[in-house]
């Protein structure tokens, strides 16, 4: 039911926000930026079962997509959650792309004026 589905969430995030508090006295002095922790990688993959060949796939990903693949929450109720954490990994990334591509197109240069 969506109410259980709320409470696992819940539960969910309780239990990312401890590992963050946990986390944080371990982070680098403040004038380096933040870093996720490879622990919190792994207690996702853990937590909701992924397979080898994905599990491998959200390691590969830079800090900033494996934190917004991870910041969608759990995929504890998906039929397959290997199969949905990869399909989360290509929609963030095509987001980017297509962030990426709709950044204006450069200036066009002034033309040279001759000499005289």
């Amino acid at each position: 039911s969506n109410t259980s589905a709320i409470k696992q969430k819940l539960t969910w995030l309780q239990d990312q926000l401890s590992s963050l508090k946990k986390s944080t006295a371990q982070q680098p002095p403040r004038g380096d930026p933040p870093r996720r922790t490879l622990s919190e990688v792994e207690a996702f993959i853990e937590s909701n079962r992924i397979d080898d060949n994905a599990a491998a796939d959200l390691r590969r990903c830079t800090e900033e997509i494996q934190r917004r693949v991870i910041a969608q929450g759990p995929l504890t109720t998906a039929r397959n959650p290997s199969s949905a954490l990869i399909v989360r990994i290509r929609d963030v990334r095509a987001e980017d792309r297509r962030t990426c591509s709709r950044s204006p197109p450069p200036r066009p240069r002034s033309p040279l004026r001759p000499r005289s």
